[in-house]
């Protein structure tokens, strides 16, 4: 048996097929091409491997979960960065709050 390339194998299998566009047909051109795009890669594999990686990785977000913050803690901090987030410092001009620009 003679073994032809892929462009030669659907050249054959378009003359065969003709004007055929049914969805069998189709699947079949793509199967075939498919087939012979195949890179050596079991892509399937690395999919499921890279997936189960994420799920662990997702399920440990759950599971290793530090020590609870007391929420006064976490408040004040919240304040803290917002009030130094406000300020804005022009060294032209000085110190310029939040409350200092106009809408």
């Amino acid at each position: 048996m003679a073994r032809v390339s892929r462009d030669e194998l659907m050249n054959q299998l378009s003359a065969f097929i003709g004007d055929n566009n049914s969805d069998e047909a189709i699947a079949l051109m793509e199967n075939v091409s498919d087939s012979f795009e195949s890179d050596g890669e079991d892509w399937k594999a690395k999919y499921e491997e890279n997936d189960a990686s994420w799920r662990k990785k997702y399920m440990e977000r759950f599971i290793n979960i530090g020590p609870e913050k007391d929420i006064a803690d976490t408040l004040e901090t919240e304040q803290t960065s917002t009030a130094e987030d406000t300020e804005v410092v022009d060294e032209s001009e000085g110190t310029i709050s939040f409350d200092d620009i106009e809408l």
